[in-house]
């Protein structure tokens, strides 16, 4: 999926500059102290819970935010096209129109960034639909997307939707069917090496061994993860990008961690 969605940036890009148009594409990253194993393997953070999604604000919404508020800081104004749905499901549904949300609303928190969901109102046949009958002039291929959405089943059609994606170390499902489902399309067994992995995030943090006890008025509570369970962790993790042949953390990512961990104690 990130393979395709840097092709997809790369082939914009390449049109835009054939075409003579101001198109600019980037790829927006959380600060290095905001990402994932930073913070899970460097400072404990526990793999999220839907209690504790501690994720989606360090790794999604902060970083987009920051960069709308240099456009802004340019250009005095932004439009943030979304592709948000409201019918992928009946709770996403009420949860939108509870918010009030509409084709054209203001971005919350950010003064001059208006935000633009031109899908909001299609099925996802509509989207499908469309995505397989009209090829767009930059040259993807749509049809390996749908692969990638069905897992590989042929049997699946327009209107079941497929798989959803989300983040490979997701502790907030209870089962990542997604990177399941795609482990079965031949070639791309070695997935089955990352669903492992975040199983044993998940038994890691489950285990009250691995966990800080706290104190608050009084109270005892289990905190953060230890650094016995954050260096284990981390040791399967060096293991894990050996067997795959990819480099998961980055060198500013490795070495953060190893910061963290001196200003510990055992």
């Amino acid at each position: 999926m990130i393979n395709n969605a840097r092709t997809f940036l790369k082939k914009i890009q390449q049109w835009a500059k054939k075409e003579g148009l101001p198109i600019k594409t980037e790829i927006i990253y959380p600060q290095i102290k905001d990402r994932f194993f930073v913070l899970m393997l460097g400072k404990g953070y526990l793999p999220p819970t839907r209690y504790f999604r501690w994720c989606t604000d360090r790794l999604k919404v902060r970083p987009i935010k920051n960069y709308i508020k240099k456009l802004i800081k340019v250009h005095d104004r932004c439009i943030v096209l979304l592709g948000m749905r409201s019918k992928e499901s009946a709770t996403r549904d009420r949860g939108l129109k509870k918010r009030g949300y509409s084709k054209w609303m203001p971005f919350e928190g950010l003064k001059g960034a208006i935000i633009y969901t031109p899908i909001l109102e299609l099925s996802i046949e509509d989207v499908w639909n469309y995505l397989l009958e009209n090829e767009p002039p930059w040259g993807t291929d749509n049809t390996f997307l749908r692969t990638l959405y069905s897992g590989g089943d042929s049997n699946c059609s327009l209107s079941c939707g497929g798989i959803r994606f989300g983040c490979w170390v997701c502790t907030v499902v209870k089962k990542d069917r997604c990177t399941e489902r795609l482990s079965k399309i031949p070639g791309w067994e070695w997935l089955e090496d990352l669903v492992k992995y975040r199983d044993l995030m998940l038994q890691i943090r489950n285990k009250p061994e691995n966990r800080i006890w706290k104190q608050n008025n009084g109270n005892s509570y289990l905190g953060p993860l230890n650094l016995k369970a954050r260096k284990y962790l981390y040791y399967r993790l060096k293991i894990l990008e050996n067997k795959i042949n990819q480099k998961i953390l980055s060198q500013e990512e490795d070495r953060m961690i190893h910061e963290l961990w001196k200003l510990e104690k055992e």
